[in-house]
C-alpha cells in the first residue's frame, strides 16, 4: 500500500458528497479506499481493520472465514457500538477527523435501531450511470436508511437486487465495489425494469424521503445541533400542546398509534421508530427540523372531545362522513386525487390514506386508468393547469366558478369539450362536499 500519506496507513480521501444529504457512507468509504490501494476489502479487513479494532468476531473471520462479519455490516453506517467503532478506527487509519456524518451516529440518542437502516443495499441506478459519466462512484448513506424508497432525484424505486444474479448483496463485502454486484460482479446501473413512478405512488414516498433528506441535510449544515433524546419527547409534548389543545388522546387517534405507546414517548419510557416520527411529521406538515426545534406552523387538528373529528372549513366532518364523501367519488368515477381530496375536506393525504386505506388504493387505481387512456399530452397538461388553479382558487377560500378560471387562465379556455369535461366533473365534487356541509 505504497504511497498512502506518511502519517497514516491508508489513503486520506475525502468522503463524496461532503456537506451535502447525499454524503458518502461509511461501508461506500471503505470499498473506495480499497479500490485505491488495488486491493480487496476482504484484505484490508482481515489485515488491517482486525488487528486495528481487536474485535473477536473480526478475528473468527480472519481464523474461519465465513460471512457473519459481512452480513451485518449496514450497523458500520448505523447508530450503534459497531458504527462508533469504525468510526474511530478510519478516522486513525486515514487521519480524517470527519467520518462521523457518513454514518447516523448523529442521531443515535433519539432514534432507536429498530427500522431505521436496511439490512441489504439499495441504489439508484440512474445515479449510478451519472456518477460514472462523473468519474467517482459512490454509495450515498441515505440509500441505507429503510424508510427510503426512492430516489428523490430520479423518482425510481431503489434497487435491491442484482437483476443479473438476484442476489441482494451485503453493504462490505469481500470483493466489493461500489456500484457492482459483490457476488457476479456486474455492473448495477442498468435496470430496464426500473420505471418512473407517478401520482399518489411517488407523492406519498417522496415526502418520506424529502423529510429524511432534509433532516441529514440539516444536521450535516449545523455542526452544532446534537440531538439527544429529551429532544424528540419535547418535541411530541410541543405538538401534542399546539396541534391538539394538549390532548394526548387526540393526538394518539388522529396520528395513528395507540393511547399507550404515545404516552410512553410522551413521557421518555420509550423511544418513537424514525417511521413514527416521519408519519407524524407528514400529517402536521411539518419538517424534521421544525419537528425538533418546535418551529412548526401552529394549526389545530382537532376540536372537542370526539376522538374521530378531522379539521374542515366551516364544519367539522366524522370519519363516518368522510368515508361517505370517498364512496360517492368512487361510486361516481369521478377522477380526482387523493392529494386534491385531502384539500376539499381539509386534512392531510396521509391522514386519509390511512384512516380509509380501501378506498383510497380505489381512487389511485381508477386514477392510473384515467391517465392511461388519456394519452394526449396537451389535454393532460391544460386539465393539470385547469386543476392546479381551480385548486388554488379553494385554498383561497373562493368558488372555483366558470368565470374565475377564465379570468386567471384567458378566456376561450374552458370552450374545448374535454378540457371543460374536467372542470365539470371537478365542480360536481366541490358541489357534492358542499351538500355535506348544509
Amino acid at each position: 500500500m505504497n504511497g498512502s500519506d506518511s502519517r497514516s496507513r491508508l489513503f486520506n480521501i475525502e468522503p463524496e458528497g461532503m456537506n451535502t444529504p447525499y454524503i458518502e457512507s461509511l461501508t461506500s468509504y471503505i470499498n473506495r479506499l480499497a479500490n485505491r490501494h488495488t486491493v480487496l476489502v476482504g484484505t484490508i479487513v482481515k489485515k488491517i481493520l482486525t488487528q486495528e479494532l481487536d474485535k473477536t468476531y473480526l478475528k473468527n473471520i480472519a481464523i474461519k472465514g465465513g460471512d457473519g462479519f459481512y452480513k451485518s455490516s449496514n450497523a458500520i453506517n448505523g447508530v450503534g457500538q459497531m458504527a462508533n467503532d469504525f468510526v474511530s478506527v478510519m478516522e486513525r487509519l486515514t487521519t480524517r477527523n470527519d467520518l462521523e456524518n457518513t454514518t447516523l451516529l448523529s442521531l443515535a440518542e433519539v432514534f432507536p435501531t429498530r427500522g431505521l437502516s436496511r439490512n441489504k443495499k439499495a441504489w439508484c441506478p440512474d445515479c449510478l450511470e451519472e456518477m460514472k459519466l462523473q468519474g467517482e462512484i459512490y454509495e450515498p448513506l441515505i440509500w441505507s436508511i429503510q424508510a427510503v424508497k426512492v430516489c428523490p432525484r430520479h423518482k425510481v424505486n431503489l434497487i435491491e437486487q442484482c437483476p443479473f444474479c438476484k442476489t441482494n448483496p451485503y453493504f462490505l463485502d469481500r470483493s466489493s465495489n461500489p456500484g457492482y454486484c459483490s457476488k457476479c460482479l456486474n455492473w448495477l446501473g442498468e435496470s430496464n425494469q426500473n420505471k418512473l413512478l407517478e401520482g399518489e405512488q411517488v407523492n406519498q414516498s417522496l415526502d418520506t424521503v424529502i423529510l429524511i433528506r432534509d433532516l441529514l441535510n440539516w444536521v450535516i449544515r449545523d455542526e452544532v445541533i446534537l440531538l439527544k433524546r429529551e429532544n424528540c419527547i419535547s418535541s411530541l409534548n410541543w405538538a401534542v400542546h399546539n396541534f391538539f389543545r394538549g390532548s394526548t388522546s387526540a393526538a394518539a387517534n388522529t396520528l395513528g398509534f395507540s393511547n399507550t405507546t404515545f404516552r410512553y414517548w410522551l413521557n421518555g419510557i420509550n423511544r418513537p421508530t424514525i417511521n413514527a416520527i416521519l408519519d407524524i411529521c407528514i400529517i402536521l406538515g411539518l419538517s424534521m427540523e421544525e419537528f425538533f426545534l418546535k418551529r412548526g406552523k401552529m394549526t389545530e387538528l382537532f376540536y372537542g372531545r370526539e376522538n374521530n373529528i378531522v379539521k374542515m372549513n366551516k364544519k367539522q366532518l366524522n370519519y363516518q362522513e368522510i368515508g361517505g364523501f370517498l364512496s360517492l367519488i368512487i361510486n361516481n368515477g369521478y377522477n380526482i386525487s387523493i392529494k386534491e381530496i385531502a384539500q376539499i375536506v381539509g386534512c392531510d393525504r396521509k391522514l386519509l390514506s390511512k384512516v380509509f386505506p380501501e378506498q383510497c388504493q380505489a381512487i389511485i387505481s381508477h386514477n392510473k386508468e384515467h391517465i392511461a387512456n388519456k394519452k394526449n399530452s396537451r389535454f393532460l397538461d391544460i386539465s393539470g393547469k385547469i386543476e392546479q388553479t381551480f385548486f388554488s382558487l379553494i385554498q383561497e377560500n373562493q368558488y372555483p366558478s366558470y368565470r374565475k378560471i377564465e379570468a386567471i387562465m384567458g378566456e376561450r379556455v374552458l370552450q374545448e369539450k374535454e378540457i371543460r369535461n374536467r372542470y365539470i366533473e371537478l365542480k360536481k365534487v366541490i358541489d357534492e362536499f358542499n351538500n355535506l356541509l348544509t
